[in-house]
């Protein structure tokens, strides 16, 4: 009695997998002829377009140049026309900061100021006279000698007249020196 059952459902499970074999080897035969005839009608394509370009003689639009830079600054003139006045108005908008002095001369950002009438001085070294060259950063407090030489703008890999301002006012502001928030 089972048999009888079961004969009949291995019979059709036999004859749909026979049909999906069937469909797939199609399947398979149409995937591969469809290759084909993709490949070959891009072929086609491009041997039209070298005919069309050879008759009208047109020529693929040349990639246009970005516009040229303008020349980077020398040393000298990046610090007088743009780091000195953003300097000295960053620092002149402190309260108590007075006296205010920013130079640049010898490849030296030199400031001074007088800040509750104690004398503070900073120097910015560049001593091969490029802003991608080594840098210090010195700091002199109460009308004593400098600090030691620290490393200055070393993470930076583009170096604008912005950057050199803030990490002299960052350098500034870790010292207590001018206030670390602006209000």
């Amino acid at each position: 009695m089972l048999t009888s059952i079961i004969k009949p459902l291995i019979c059709n499970i036999y004859s749909i997998c026979r049909q999906l074999v069937n469909w797939l080897l199609r399947a398979k035969e149409l995937s591969a002829l469809l290759y084909k005839n993709r490949l070959h009608l891009q072929l086609l394509l491009k041997q039209r377009r070298w005919r069309w370009q050879r008759q009208l003689k047109l020529q693929l639009p040349e990639k246009r140049k970005p516009p040229a830079k303008a020349p980077a600054k020398a040393l000298p003139e990046l610090m007088e026309e743009e780091v000195i006045p953003l300097l000295k108005e960053t620092l002149g908008s402190q309260d108590d900061i007075s006296e205010l002095e920013l130079s640049f001369e010898d490849n030296k950002l030199e400031g001074s100021f007088l800040k509750r009438s104690y004398p503070y001085s900073f120097w910015a070294f560049f001593p091969d006279g490029v802003l991608i060259g080594p840098k210090g950063f010195s700091l002199s407090s109460y009308g004593y000698e400098a600090s030691t030489v620290e490393p200055f703008l070393i993470d930076e890999k583009k170096i604008t007249a912005k950057h050199v301002v803030f990490w002299v006012e960052k350098r500034l502001a870790a010292q207590g020196i001018i206030p670390v928030w602006k209000e």
